[in-house]
């Protein structure tokens, strides 16, 4: 599991299905609808502007998330 909690965090090695990112000490985001709204494609990584911060998954496309990969 991967903790954000603020600042700039860039995540190396994410497997979705296997992996998950804890969100939840976010007050800017509560569920994946809202994650993925401030989500960015950038080159090979996806890039989550969150009110809190900037993090970076590398090796990863938007449309390999899912619900599951992530706790609020």
């Amino acid at each position: 599991r991967f903790v954000f909690t603020a600042g700039t965090d860039r995540i190396k090695d994410f497997e979705s299905g296997d992996d998950e990112i804890d969100l939840s000490f976010l007050a800017s985001v509560s569920n994946y609808n809202q994650a993925m709204a401030v989500a960015v494609q950038s080159g090979a990584s996806v890039v989550f502007n969150f009110a809190e911060g900037r993090l970076i998954v590398d090796n990863m496309r938007l449309n390999q998330f899912d619900s599951d990969d992530f706790l609020f």
